[in-house]
């Protein structure tokens, strides 16, 4: 999937395809935080936010050409997302990302009450260490029912 990435990308946009795709996405989700010099993340050049993925992944959503992007992306279950243990089909549609000293993993959480947009990115020499930990976040999050509301309690006069 990279390398078709990767082609798809550069013939399409010719030489200056990451540049011209850095500039779609900034203006999708209106923030600069963001560099991409290749279609495949698989350099280490590229730089990109949390900020960026979790807010392209829900503005993408409002737009004619992304109403199916979730469609595009595995499942929990298919592809890299296979040891994303949940007993479900179609919980979480995501993409993981992995380089030497680097794990994320970004995606949809899907509940019944809500869809989460979650990016966990990790920076560091124990990647494997991280990759644990975002699978244990992203099965928390599917089966962690939404917070209470607040409780609002009545200001009491003081006589």
């Amino acid at each position: 999937i990279n390398a078709g990435a990767a082609m798809l990308l550069e013939r399409s946009g010719g030489p200056n395809a990451g540049d011209k795709l850095t500039e779609y996405i900034k203006g999708v989700t209106g923030l600069d935080a963001i560099r991409l010099v290749d279609g495949n993340g698989l350099s280490h050049e590229n730089r990109v936010a949390p900020i960026v993925f979790t807010t392209y992944l829900s503005k993408i959503l409002q737009l004619p050409e992304g109403n199916h992007f979730p469609y595009l992306l595995p499942s929990n279950g298919m592809g890299t997302l296979k040891p994303l243990r949940i007993p479900a089909a179609d919980i979480v549609q995501g993409k993981t990302g992995t380089l030497d000293g680097v794990s994320t993993l970004i995606g949809y959480i899907n509940r019944p009450q809500d869809t989460l947009v979650v990016a966990v990115m990790y920076n560091g020499k124990d990647r494997s260490a991280a990759k644990l930990a975002e699978w244990k976040l992203f099965q928390q999050l599917s089966l962690y029912p939404p917070p209470s509301p607040p409780i609002k309690h009545k200001k009491r006069k003081h006589k």
